[in-house]
């Protein structure tokens, strides 16, 4: 079967935004040497404690979400004060998912986990080329966040999980291409429900690797 030009270039737009550099570290984490990639989440890395789990875990302090860019980082370019404002917004997030099933202490005790997450660099949306559902797809001016975070116990100061992640919001979410940061907040989103999710199927003692 003979497929269209316009069937061939989308093909094209697709496979292009497909390719992704490699993760970089900040310096945010103090050891990345036990990072390695995720089996279910992809482009994830993941350094998980032997015996514990996050899962173990019920009340949860999140730690104010701070911006430590990554060398080169894109967002070195944007206004301290939008950096900041996404920085909130992924805290209050968090803050809000978690409160649903679980509770979130004002400071750190004993028995509760200690959440801490860096915006590590962003990248804006280009609204222009997110006009046509086309180059959203292909993923061209798709705008994203890079991240690193590390759970800790409380009262142990163990360290239960840590994570360094980066992507771009979801290609199928169309309209939030059509803001400067729409695609940026749907990845902090996205992180987010990794993290309700990996939760709520340790509660439910289903086997899951985030």
């Amino acid at each position: 079967m003979k497929l269209s030009k316009t069937f061939n270039f989308i093909v094209f737009l697709f496979l292009a935004g497909c390719a992704s550099a490699p993760i970089q570290y900040s310096g945010f984490l103090d050891d990345y040497d036990a990072l390695i990639p995720s089996e279910i989440v992809e482009g994830l890395l993941v350094d998980k404690h032997p015996t514990k789990k996050i899962g173990d875990y019920s009340q949860f302090y999140i730690a104010p979400v701070i911006v430590y860019m990554i060398d080169g980082a894109k967002g070195e370019e944007v206004e301290p004060q939008k950096l900041e404002e996404l920085a909130q917004f992924f805290h209050d997030q968090a803050v809000k998912a978690l409160e649903e099933n679980y509770t979130v202490v004002d400071q750190p005790k004993d028995g509760a986990l200690i959440i801490r997450a860096a915006i590590t660099d962003v990248v804006a949306n280009k609204p222009y080329l997110n006009v046509h559902w086309s180059t959203t797809l292909a993923g061209f001016g798709l705008g994203g966040a890079s991240m690193e975070a590390e759970f800790v116990d409380a009262k142990t100061k163990e360290r239960v999980m840590a994570v360094v992640d980066k992507r771009k919001g979801k290609r199928s979410h169309y309209t939030k291409g059509l803001t400067k940061w729409g695609h940026t907040e749907d990845t902090i989103n996205i992180w987010v429900g990794l993290l309700i999710e990996q939760l709520n199927n340790q509660h439910n003692q289903v086997k899951v690797d985030m």
